[in-house]
């Protein structure tokens, strides 16, 4: 399913657009509960004219994924080129909300915490660790540095980058 929607895709962007079209609806297919090949179809849908087609997989899209604000606001504006005012408006709307919830980083929707979560205390946890790395020792933070695959491989970088600073230097 992955190689007809990339080849959909890729298709669309020689201009190829009833190929694009054919190996997406491979894709859809084969992977039918897939949002991002709707949402891939509509687009090239659209292109080619069928605005009323692309409207009906934004739908699906949305259907399989009411979370997707990317299809809220495609399918939006679909609906403000139909003449649809109000319909397009619920559409904007939703996909502003959905963006004002959304995580930067991963992109995901943020959800409020559990109500019945204790709040961390951070400078609490900030002393126990160096506390904890106080009764460790020096000897103890290298050890825990290199029994960790991620700590062991930041410091390897940190000492490579280090030795290529002085290297030139010297030169």
């Amino acid at each position: 399913a992955d190689f007809h929607s990339e080849r959909g895709v890729a298709l669309f962007h020689l201009n190829r657009k009833e190929d694009a079209l054919a190996a997406l609806n491979k894709a859809l297919m084969l992977e039918p509960d897939n949002p991002y090949r709707y949402s891939s179809r509509a687009f090239i849908k659209d292109s080619m004219g069928d605005t009323e087609g692309a409207i009906q997989d934004y739908l699906k899209c949305i259907k399989i994924d009411p979370e997707d604000a990317i299809a809220f606001n495609n399918l939006g504006m679909l609906e403000e080129k139909m003449g649809r005012k109000t319909s397009a408006k619920k559409r904007f709307k939703r996909a502003d909300e959905l963006i004002s919830l959304m995580d930067p980083e991963s992109g995901h929707i943020k959800f409020a915490p559990d109500e019945t979560e204790k709040p961390r205390n951070i400078q609490k946890e900030i002393n126990e660790e160096k506390k904890q790395d106080i009764e460790k020792g020096i000897t103890g933070i290298m050890l825990d540095v290199f029994r960790n695959k991620n700590t062991r491989k930041e410091f390897l970088e940190f000492v490579k980058s280090g030795m290529k600073g002085k290297k030139n230097d010297i030169s």
